[in-house]
């Protein structure tokens, strides 16, 4: 005879857990299958950039011009990560997007910057 009860209930469902945080890890550890959302230099020369809106009484502000950038992990240079890339350039990355300063994506503490050049 076949024994079904809570035990087996509780066997499938810690067996399920098992796989799917297995399956999760495998994704995001081992693939690194997610994206990454970082800030790399922009030419506000050439394009609408961010800039933190430094307050009078703000000490040490860094008001370098920067974009936002989204990548695939698996995809970005260790540069994006470690916050170091001086001249990362999105079009040579397949998935990679770039964000602009925007009136419409500003954010509280940021502005936008455009110094055009005649």
């Amino acid at each position: 005879m076949r024994r079904s009860g809570p035990g087996v209930l509780i066997g499938g469902i810690i067996f399920g857990l098992i796989i799917i945080t297995g399956y999760r890890f495998y994704e995001y550890a081992l693939q690194r299958n997610f994206l990454l959302q970082a800030n790399v230099t922009c030419d506000a020369q050439h394009n609408s950039c961010f800039v933190a809106d430094c307050s009078a009484d703000t000490l040490g502000c860094d008001t370098t011009a920067y974009e936002k950038i989204t990548i695939l992990a698996r995809n970005a240079p260790s540069c994006i990560e470690e916050h170091s890339c001086k001249e990362f350039n999105c079009a040579s990355y397949g998935t990679c997007s770039v964000q602009y300063c925007a009136a419409n994506a500003v954010q509280t503490g940021e502005k936008c910057i455009t110094t055009q050049t005649p």
